[in-house]
């Protein structure tokens, strides 16, 4: 759930990491807002960040890598499946497959999931 919150906001956010700028020196509050509102219109793709007057960016999230961020995505993958009684290759996720287990593995969806459907 909270890996699934994550991705959301990541996606909703332009995939965006959160981060601040530093300074050395004490701002005023309208510098801050003119810094804030071109930061704001830099990360909505209209332009180039250019950090200059001594700002130095700083990342303030936890980077994707050390999240492990795609694992939990293919285990949600691998829950859902597994709930549906769906095999993983039906829902796009070849990982682990050859064309042998592929074939198998479809034979028995067909005997164990939708057969039981159907005769009924």
């Amino acid at each position: 759930s909270a890996a699934t919150k994550f991705n959301a906001k990541l996606y909703k956010n332009d995939a965006t990491p959160r981060g601040i700028l530093k300074i050395p020196t004490l701002l005023q509050p309208e510098a801050k807002e003119v810094a804030r509102k071109e930061w704001q219109r830099v990360n909505a793709g209209e332009s180039i960040a250019i950090v200059d007057a001594g700002l130095d960016y700083q990342s303030i999230s936890m980077p994707l890598k050390d999240a492990e961020f795609v694992e939990s995505m293919k285990f949600n993958k691998a829950q859902i499946a597994s709930i549906f009684k769906v095999p993983l290759h039906k829902i796009n996720e070849l990982d682990r497959a050859t064309f042998s287990n592929i074939e198998h593995q479809s034979i028995e969806y067909v005997k164990n999931t939708l057969q039981p459907w159907i005769v009924s």
